[in-house]
């Protein structure tokens, strides 16, 4: 790619403020698609996205500026069901799962594992202590949800017993689970979201505080959508998002779920998302450009991101700083699709602030 620059204008910045105490600061920092978002403990963020066979990288340094784009050694295949899944450690090192092989930055290259199972319905994220675990369709003991982990610096996955049928547990109604795994506040602390859990409620949720031995959990809510997702607290409290978008909150045991509302209208394969900052606020998006934030017992109402003249806003991510605050990427294209892979959106960037009424444009982005 040539150098390019591209800002969003104040004027659509503010189109998207009606009622709403936010600020946005957007950059295009890419041409891709699938594009998923990380934020490191130094809070400086850092994204993965495919375009065309290819998966990358860019992380942003501490003056605000981009890295070039880095190549991650892993295929861009089936990405409409195994999309880019990116995580970053404690001392920094990004790890990236497409399609069927994970791979770990190191500093004489990267290191790739590949996991021939994990082909659909894929999800990855990274405990306190540096593991990885990844979720994907079908289990090893007959359950319709599949679990493993890779130890820090280790070059080999290890198999975790089935969550959703641990414990004598009944199976749902089938293995298109479409599952989401998140981390908890401990080492070893792992949660899971999926749909078509066993009926009544068929949003289904897994917790395990070892690391994968054992599980518990139940049914959260009659909400069969794709897909619903997950995210803790800096305490530790999970949160997750239902396939329609309806927020709810865990209680005391795994099994004690209260209902926040709905926070983004999601249809069918829009893939809410979420995240909780370092003062316990929620923010929510999905495809579409759906957003929404959770502040001191109230949503401060739906907002919609801008899409560029002749394009359309596609999927959406975020992660929360871990301070205040949280980041969200996107695709803006003339095609954007949420069932099949739809070619190149440009991919841009925005920190989502509460309480910051003047939103400024940042002009830094060249890619």
């Amino acid at each position: 790619n040539g150098s390019r620059r591209a800002v969003l204008p104040a004027s659509i910045l503010a189109m998207i403020l009606c009622g709403m105490s936010v600020g946005l600061d957007a950059q295009r920092v890419a041409v891709g698609s699938y594009p998923d978002i990380a934020v490191d403990a130094g809070g400086l963020v850092h994204i993965v996205y495919v375009r065309g066979d290819q998966v990358l990288v860019r992380s942003q340094s501490a003056g605000g500026g981009w890295s070039a784009e880095r190549e991650v050694p892993v295929p861009a295949t089936m990405v409409e069901r195994s999309d880019p899944e990116l995580a970053v450690d404690t001392v920094g090192r990004l790890h990236v799962f497409c399609g069927a092989v994970y791979a770990r930055e190191e500093e004489e290259g990267w290191t790739t594992v590949e996991v021939p199972k994990a082909v659909r319905d894929t999800a990855m994220a990274m405990d306190v202590a540096g593991d990885a675990y990844l979720c994907f369709r079908g289990g090893w003991d007959g359950g319709d949800l599949g679990m493993i982990r890779i130890s820090a610096g280790s070059s080999a996955f290890e198999k975790l017993s089935d969550p959703d049928i641990f414990g004598g547990r009944g199976k749902g109604m089938s293995n298109h689970v479409y599952a989401h795994v998140f981390a908890g506040a401990k080492p070893g602390e792992i949660h899971v979201v999926y749909r078509h859990h066993e009926p009544p409620l068929r949003c289904g949720y897994r917790y395990t505080s070892d690391g994968g031995k054992t599980w518990s959990g139940g049914g959260v809510a009659d909400d069969d959508f794709e897909a619903p997702s997950g995210a803790a607290a800096p305490d530790g409290t999970p949160y997750l998002i239902t396939g329609q978008g309806e927020v709810f909150q865990r209680g005391a045991t795994a099994e004690t779920w209260t209902s926040l509302g709905r926070a983004v209208s999601a249809g069918r394969r829009d893939l809410p998302a979420i995240a909780v900052d370092g003062t316990g606020t929620v923010y929510t998006a999905c495809f579409g450009g759906h957003y929404n934030i959770y502040r001191d017992g109230t949503w401060r109402g739906a907002g919609r991101l801008p899409a560029s003249k002749g394009m359309e806003v596609g999927f959406a991510e975020i992660a929360a700083n871990p301070g205040v605050g949280a980041w969200i990427v996107w695709e803006d294209g003339p095609q954007v699709s949420n069932e099949l892979r739809a070619g190149a959106a440009d991919i841009w960037v925005a920190q989502l602030v509460t309480d910051t009424e003047s939103p400024t444009a940042n002009s830094s982005d060249e890619f």
